[in-house]
């Protein structure tokens, strides 16, 4: 449970603060192209910037620590490279249940969120999200190879389930529900 909280601690503030700027970008994008105003609409919207910000914030920044009244920026964690698939299951037999939830359904349930509010915020087809979710994370494990950070084919499989499973959770919400987010 730690490690949810340290998660919830170090991503919090970038998510908060992308949500000023994504309004304001919103407001700005409206003026200049005006439309028929949904609210459930830019409710969904802003939730998608607050999530991206903060998967972009738990994969590429480095965490901000306080010690001894200074914020302190550093990469924490291992640095290294995984090619080797499902080395999650040999490693969560071995380790604690902490590390399954940090490792398997963190790296899920950073992806399912994106992979339901794309199709209910737009029309595109599922395994366009998929794919979209899947690019995603390529792009991040890629760009980890040049931040001394960890980059694993384990993730990347892990985050395209997620991806999916958003888009499943999407096929099976009521059609009137998600009639009220499309524009």
């Amino acid at each position: 449970m730690n490690a949810i909280l340290e998660y919830i601690v170090t991503v919090l503030p970038f998510m908060l603060s992308a949500l000023p700027m994504g309004i304001l970008a919103r407001v700005l994008y409206c003026k200049i192209h005006p439309r028929r105003f949904n609210p459930y609409h830019e409710v969904g919207l802003m939730l998608l910037v607050m999530c991206l910000t903060g998967l972009a914030a738990h994969t590429l920044l480095p965490r901000l620590t306080l010690s001894g009244g200074t914020l302190i920026l550093e990469y924490k964690g291992l640095s290294g490279i995984n090619l080797q698939p499902f080395q999650f299951v040999k490693l969560s037999s071995y380790k604690n249940y902490e590390y399954f939830i940090i490792n398997c359904l963190g790296n899920i349930g950073i992806f399912l969120p994106p992979g339901l509010l794309i199709p209910l915020l737009w029309k595109i087809k599922p395994w366009q999200v998929v794919l979209l979710g899947s690019g995603t994370s390529l792009l991040i494990e890629l760009l980890q190879l040049a931040l001394p950070r960890y980059t694993d084919i384990d993730d990347f499989m892990l985050n395209t389930l997620g991806a999916f499973l958003g888009v499943l959770i999407y096929k099976y919400l009521h059609p009137s529900f998600v009639k009220k987010f499309k524009i």
